[in-house]
């Protein structure tokens, strides 16, 4: 409580809330959409449908969608290893995430839904296989081994909102910049 520096008779005290501290702080809400100008600058495509990412801000932190497209391949077939595409893709964006040591950072995998026999044996596998895969091209490229904190793929349960499950664009790797305690 205070009623001020100068003295008034008819100054009221002034009653403040507690703040709420366990949202994003300014400083860390700055360095996440600094980090999605900077990748949306070098990623940045003429087509909006040939993106290779999608970068999303969230109460949590900054969702990055990369994907594995026909046109555009982060792996090869059916596997977890990387395309030349695919190592440029998550060494340019370990190069970035390297600067911002103050969040955390979560893999997760994911596949379309396939109703057709030649795709992948396991889903399952090969969606926490490819996310394992981003984890390591990211620390051998400079991001901090403690600010990983999960690696999980999903398989197809959990498409993009408003996509048809099968749309190749829920063929991809996501990875979380989380801030840390929330």
């Amino acid at each position: 409580e205070s009623a001020g520096i100068l003295p008034n008779k008819e100054g009221q005290p002034a009653h403040s809330e507690r703040g709420n501290f366990d949202s994003i702080s300014a400083i860390e809400l700055n360095a996440l959409r600094r980090l999605a100008q900077d990748l949306a600058k070098q990623v940045k495509t003429p087509d909006t449908q040939d993106e290779p990412m999608r970068l999303e801000l969230t109460p949590e932190g900054l969702k990055i969608s990369i994907f594995d497209r026909a046109q555009k391949p982060l792996f090869e077939g059916d596997t977890d290893e990387f395309t030349d595409y695919g190592k440029w893709i998550f060494s340019t964006l370990a190069w970035d995430l390297s600067r911002y040591t103050t969040f955390h950072i979560e893999l997760e995998g994911h596949t379309e839904k396939q109703d057709k026999p030649d795709g992948p044996s396991n889903p399952w596998q090969i969606s926490a296989s490819r996310a394992n895969a981003g984890r390591e091209v990211l620390t051998r490229n400079g991001v901090r081994k403690e600010q990983i904190r999960k690696v999980a793929g999903f398989a197809d349960t959990e498409p993009m909102a408003g996509l048809d499950p099968g749309d190749q664009m829920n063929r991809r790797v996501t990875v979380m910049l989380r801030i840390k305690d929330t």
